[in-house]
């Protein structure tokens, strides 16, 4: 038997709930790598393209507070979530790519000790699409840019 099955409605795995992804993993219907989208960027994505007219800035909080963070940043703001602990490239970040202003990473931990993290997820934004990421707080680096050029110039 084929380790991954083919089975119809299961065509765009990134829109369906975190139980059915995990269980249609489990019987082979998935791949084990796929991948979805971090806490709260589907959210502020369909807040976007409903027609969002504040800040269209992408506010990406990571750290041992993210979910804090992202939290109390996302009634007024469009925001996502990066979980403690959680690999930045284990996520599919191509509905970043949505937003017409940079995306803008916010560290919630001790200052001076996220620019390693800082960097790889400006790597996996940039991987999916994003073509500028700041970094407001990453640590000693206050005022950090990434883009896609200087990445692919690096690499």
């Amino acid at each position: 038997m084929e380790h991954t099955r083919q089975c119809r409605g299961l065509a765009n795995p990134r829109h369906m709930g975190k139980y059915f992804k995990a269980t249609a993993a489990f019987y082979g219907y998935l791949p084990p790598e796929a991948k979805h989208s971090p806490p709260y960027l589907r959210r502020s994505a369909d807040r976007l393209e409903s027609g969002w007219t504040q800040d269209r800035t992408l506010w990406l909080c990571f750290g041992p507070a993210s979910w804090d963070e992202a939290k109390w940043r996302e009634p007024a703001q469009l925001a996502a979530c990066l979980p403690p602990g959680d690999d930045p490239a284990g996520y599919d970040w191509t509905l970043a790519t949505q937003f017409p202003m940079p995306t803008v990473l916010v560290w919630t931990g001790e200052p001076g000790t996220g620019d390693a993290l800082a960097d790889a997820v400006a790597r996996a934004l940039i991987r999916d699409g994003v073509r500028r990421v700041l970094g407001a707080n990453t640590g000693d680096g206050l005022g950090d840019l990434w883009s896609a050029k200087e990445v692919a110039h690096a690499a």
